[in-house]
């Protein structure tokens, strides 16, 4: 494993991990959304769509179909 490839983060989880936050801001705006918004949306939701009692898709969260 070459140091280099790690972007500064220490290990290939919390690489991939920051690549991926990183990345929703610029998501958000290709489709038209303001990334606070979606952001606060989907993190006060999140307890909802995750407990199997209220039966949600968590599909119904994704930029695309959030901004309906």
């Amino acid at each position: 494993m070459n140091p280099e490839n790690f972007l500064f983060c220490g290990n290939w989880i919390v690489t991939g991990n920051s690549v991926i936050l990183c990345s929703l801001p610029n998501s958000c705006k290709e489709h038209g959304v303001n990334p606070k918004e979606w952001q606060n949306d989907v993190v006060g939701k999140r307890p909802y769509y995750l407990a199997p009692k209220f039966n949600k898709n968590l599909k119904e969260l994704f930029l695309d179909i959030w901004r309906k």
